[in-house]
């Protein structure tokens, strides 16, 4: 007969060692879009590879807001940074930011969803994590938050989102002449020929 034997093991952690790495604050990444061309009741959205964008789910996208610069469309999002660059560098080399594929969608604010994403390939961004120098205190746990501007300029919808027609006119001032001007490139006629132009439905003028 064979006793059985038991043994036990016991583990020691280091005191120097830490169960995760050392949380960063997050980066505010403002993403940036000049879009005149949305229709009504709809608005911009972006969409991306990281969780904070959805991680390319539509239920994670992150609507833009234009009520405060229209045309350009607005949208803060606060990204972590964390295990994804290392705590101290130098020279902030983009190998070592953290990157992100993004594209802008067509968001239906009545129906609460995304009816179209714009063509071409993934956008792409890179994200500083927050400096570490001597003159932050370099035995400070607390790194200052770094915000980045994406600015995109009129994202790629296939049709028919992306199309608009309009009538426009273009005429020299002095051809404008009213009954109450001088009869000859007075300014004041541009006003009233403003005016016109919105009974008839002309779209753009070119003055």
């Amino acid at each position: 007969t064979t006793a059985a034997t038991t043994t036990t093991t016991t583990t020691t952690t280091s005191p120097n060692t830490t169960a995760s790495a050392t949380a960063l604050p997050p980066v505010s990444v403002a993403f940036r879009a000049r879009v005149a061309l949305v229709p009504k009741n709809f608005s911009l959205c972006v969409v991306g590879d990281i969780d904070e964008l959805g991680a390319w789910k539509e239920e994670g996208l992150v609507v833009l807001d234009d009520s405060t610069q229209y045309p350009l469309w607005r949208a803060t999002v606060a990204v972590d940074v964390t295990d994804k660059a290392p705590l101290n560098f130098a020279g902030n080399p983009q190998s070592q930011w953290r990157r992100i594929e993004y594209k802008y969608g067509l968001y239906n604010n009545d129906e609460r969803k995304l009816v179209a994403w714009e063509e071409g390939s993934n956008r792409v961004a890179f994200v500083p994590p927050p400096l570490r120098s001597p003159m932050f205190g370099s035995s400070s746990t607390q790194a200052p938050t770094v915000q980045v501007v994406q600015t995109d300029e009129v994202p790629r919808f296939p049709y028919p989102h992306n199309t608009w027609r309009g009538v426009g006119v273009a005429l020299p001032v002095f051809s404008l002449r009213t009954t109450q001007s001088a009869g000859v490139g007075d300014f004041g006629d541009i006003r009233l020929f403003i005016d016109w132009a919105v009974r008839v439905g002309i779209s753009v003028v070119q003055v």
